[in-house]
């Protein structure tokens, strides 16, 4: 049994599913679905955390800034791991 859902998309998007469907011959829904398939993939590797790079701790952020001055704290932050 299959099930259809609605996929709200902007204009633009629209229309490009829209021209790339009339371009290779394919269903709107057939376009959407190969474009998943072939985009999936890439979006693992440049959204995975192990490609993206680690965040800083706000003070090391801050004390990286220009003409900003931290007092010195009178409990010093202990870096979270």
């Amino acid at each position: 049994m299959k099930t259809t859902y609605p996929l709200p998309l902007d204009a633009d998007m629209h229309a490009a599913v829209h021209k790339v469907a009339r371009k290779i011959g394919l269903s709107q829904a057939d376009v959407i679905r190969h474009s998943l398939r072939l985009g999936l993939p890439e979006l693992v590797t440049r959204l995975s955390p192990s490609t993206r790079s680690r965040k800083r701790p706000l003070a090391e952020h801050f004390a990286g800034l220009r003409g900003l001055e931290l007092s010195a704290c009178r409990h010093p932050l202990k870096p979270r791991l």
